[in-house]
């Protein structure tokens, strides 16, 4: 069940980690797989039909994950050295007033002192198509996101190449990787 506070739910299942896509790979490495968003591990679309490819593989994974009409919550996230400016207030899609919070080193392991994670979070209800606007910004490398539903401990990360995904039994691993086998990297390590 979704909560009202996306750091007391997510801080619920993920208590040192922040929620971006790389940091929760060291964290929960047994329940992490990848796939790539373009063939040959290709990075970045260069035509619109490659940019279609990657809004077809996200909504596909997307939707192993969460069911049309779930309620998730979607998290905008951005890094950066603790004296630095924050950033006004996040208008994440289909969403007023998003929540506001900073994770910072002194919380986690996994990264560097001085730095900290600026979080806009929102309630949103995961629907296919929905985000594409996101995940083409998250495609080019020009936005961070994660949508993560409290319930499972789900988390979907896109990211510039590929997705992340985060699931809440080792068991289901092998049955997504073997939906998605194609898309993921040759590579035992995955990456």
């Amino acid at each position: 069940m979704i909560g009202e506070s996306f750091r007391d739910d997510w801080k619920m299942i993920y208590p040192e980690v922040p929620p971006l896509g790389h940091m929760l790979r060291a964290f929960r490495l047994e329940l992490w797989t990848r796939f790539h968003a373009l063939p040959e591990s290709k990075r970045y679309a260069e035509t619109q039909a490659e940019g279609q490819i990657i809004l077809d593989r996200a909504n596909a994974i997307a939707g192993f994950l969460f069911e049309p009409g779930q309620e998730v919550w979607l998290a905008d996230c951005s890094i950066h050295y603790v004296d630095e400016p924050r950033r006004a207030s996040k208008a994440l899609p289909g969403m007023a007033s998003p929540l506001r919070f900073e994770f910072s080193s002194d919380e986690s392991e996994y990264f560097e002192e001085q730095t900290s994670v600026e979080v806009f979070a929102a309630k949103t209800v995961w629907q296919p198509g929905q985000f594409d606007a996101l995940l083409s910004e998250i495609a080019e490398d020009r936005e961070r996101a994660v949508w993560f539903d409290p319930a499972s401990g789900r988390v979907f990360a896109p990211y510039d190449g590929g997705f992340d995904l985060v699931l809440e039994d080792s068991r289901l691993v092998p049955e997504v990787e073997a939906e998605f086998r194609q898309w993921m990297s040759p590579s035992d390590s995955k990456l």
